[in-house]
C-alpha cells in the first residue's frame, strides 16, 4: 500500500488558489483532517487540534494581505512546544507537559500565517532513527507500512508524504530530518547549526541538535525557511562547483542508490573526491550518549524517573553512565578536525553523496540488535558527516525510486547556495 501523494499543490499553487477563490482555508484544513483520518494506521499523529488562527488567515487572504505561509497546514514534531498543546517527547506520561509558550520556530511560523494542526510522532526523546516507539506504537512508512519510516522525525516525514500537511518541523541531531525524508520520498533540510533557535525544543545532544524542515519540494522548503528568517534569496546554482563522494568510512551503498548517484554526478560533471576514514558512527555514539545523559540529569529526569523510560532508552542511559570523559573529549577534538577537513575540501563547492547507504528495515527487525546495528551504521554514517560538522545539508528524493535519496552538503552559512544547487539537482532528477 503506497499512500504517498503526488497530486498535491505546492505552497505557491495553494496561494494562487486562495487568491483566485478556488480554495478556502476552511476547505484546506478539512482536507488535512480527512487525509489524517485516512492514514490513521500509519500512526503519524500524537495530538491534533483546530488551529486558532483559521478565521484570521482567511480574513487576511480576503483582504489581499497574504503572508509567506498564509493558510498552509503545518505539523510539529512532538519535542517542540506549541502553546496550549501537550509536549510528550514521545515518552511516558511522567514526562508530559502542556506548553505555555510557543517554541521560537513555532512563533515565527504562526507570525507568517501557518496553521499548526498538531504534534507528530517521534522516537522517545528523539533518541533513535526508527520511530518504533514503546509508548505510542510504531509509526509506519507510507511507501510500505511494514517498514520503518526512519526517525526520529518519523511522524513529520509521514505526515508530509501522506499529504496531511504541506510542511513539518522536525529536529536533526544525527540525521533525524534527512533519514525519514529519504525513506518516505520527501525533502529534508538541515540548516547550518545554530541558524534556527532551539528555544522551546527538548534537547537531545545540544552540540548537534538542529531544527529542520520536511516538505514535498525544495521550493516549499525555501518558502518555509524564509518564514523562519533564514536567508534563502535565490542564488545562481552555477556558482557552486559540485563534487561527489561515493563511499564514506567504507560503508556500503545499496546498488539502486549508487546508480542514481552516479547518473546525477555525470549530469553535473561533478568531480569525484574521497575522504579518509573518519569513524563517523563511533563519534556520533560517543557524543550523543554522553550529552543525552547530561541533559536528562540536568532536567531532573534521570535517574529520578528511571522506571518511566522504555527499557531501550533506560538501557542506553545506564550504559552512558560508564562513558569515559576522555573519550568524549577526544570525540570533540576529532569532530573539530573533521570540520576543518570538510571545510577545506568544500570551499565554495557543494558535495553530492547518498543520504543513506541503506534502505529502511522492517519494523519487526528493529528489535533484532544485530540487524539494527548494521542498519544504523549504514544510515547514520552518511547523514553524520553534516551532523558532526554542523554544515547545512539537504536530502532529495529520486521520483519513482522508492527509498532512493541523494544528499547535498555545503559549507556553513551557505544555505542559500545549497538550496539553489538542490533545485538544480531536483530538476535533473525529475528528467530521469
Amino acid at each position: 500500500m503506497n499512500t504517498v501523494r503526488s497530486d498535491l499543490p505546492s505552497i505557491l499553487q495553494l496561494h494562487t488558489n486562495y487568491r483566485e477563490g478556488t480554495a478556502t482555508v476552511r476547505g484546506t484544513v478539512d482536507e488535512a483532517w480527512s487525509s489524517r483520518d485516512r492514514h490513521v494506521s500509519l500512526n503519524a499523529w500524537i495530538t491534533s487540534e483546530e488551529p486558532a488562527n483559521l478565521a484570521e488567515s482567511q480574513a487576511r487572504i480576503d483582504a489581499g494581505e497574504m503572508r509567506l505561509l498564509e493558510g498552509v497546514p503545518v505539523a510539529v514534531k512532538d519535542i517542540i512546544d506549541v502553546a496550549g498543546m501537550r509536549t510528550t517527547n514521545g515518552s511516558g506520561q511522567a514526562f508530559h507537559s502542556r506548553a505555555r509558550d510557543d517554541a521560537a520556530v513555532v512563533a515565527l511560523l504562526k507570525s507568517q500565517g501557518a496553521l499548526i494542526l498538531g504534534k507528530v510522532a517521534t522516537e522517545e526523546f528523539a533518541f533513535g532513527i526508527t520511530s518504533k516507539n514503546a509508548h505510542f506504537g510504531p509509526t509506519r512508512n507510507p511507501l510500505d507500512p511494514t517498514l520503518t519510516p526512519g526517525g526520529s522525525s518519523g511522524g513529520s516525514a509521514v505526515a508530509v508524504a501522506a499529504g496531511d500537511v504541506f510542511v513539518s518541523v522536525g529536529t536533526d541531531t544525527t540525521g533525524s530530518v534527512r533519514i525519514p525524508a529519504a525513506f518516505c520520498g520527501v525533502v529534508g533540510f538541515k540548516p547550518t547549526f545554530g541558524s534556527l533557535s532551539g528555544v522551546g525544543v527538548t534537547r537531545l545532544a545540544p552540540s548537534l541538535d538542529t531544527v529542520g524542515i520536511i516538505a514535498r519540494s525544495v521550493a516549499d522548503t525555501r518558502t518555509t525557511l524564509a518564514a523562519l528568517n533564514v536567508d534563502v534569496e535565490p542564488a545562481d546554482p552555477r556558482e557552486a562547483h559540485v563534487m561527489w563522494l561515493k563511499r564514506l568510512d567504507g560503508v556500503a551503498v545499496e546498488p539502486a542508490i549508487d546508480t542514481e548517484l552516479r547518473k546525477v554526478a555525470e549530469r553535473l560533471n561533478a568531480t569525484e573526491v574521497s575522504l579518509p576514514e573518519q569513524g563517523i558512527y563511533e563519534l556520533l555514539g560517543d557524543i550523543v550518549t554522553t550529552e543525552a545523559l547530561q541533559v536528562h540529569k540536568e532536567e531532573g529526569w534521570w535517574p529520578a524517573a528511571h522506571d518511566a523510560y522504555s527499557p531501550l532508552l533506560r538501557h542506553r542511559l545506564q550504559a552512558a553512565e560508564s562513558n569515559d570523559l576522555q573519550d568524549y573529549l577526544q570525540a570533540t577534538l576529532d569532530r573539530s578536525r573533521m570540520r576543518s577537513l570538510l571545510g577545506h575540501l568544500l570551499g565554495d563547492s557543494v558535495l553530492l553523496l547518498p543520504t543513506s547507504g541503506a534502505f529502511p528495515i522492517a519494523i519487526e527487525d528493529v528489535d533484532d540488535p544485530v540487524a539494527l546495528a548494521a542498519f544504523r551504521r549504514g544510515v547514520m554514517t552518511y547523514c553524520g558527516l553534516a551532523s558532526l560538522t554542523g554544515f547545512p545539508a539537504i536530502a532529495l528524493p529520486v521520483p519513482g525510486r522508492d527509498f532512493v535519496s541523494l544528499q547535498l552538503i555545503a559549507a556553513p552559512g551557505r544555505d542559500r547556495q545549497l538550496l539553489a544547487a538542490a533545485e538544480w539537482v531536483e530538476s535533473i532528477i525529475a528528467t530521469f
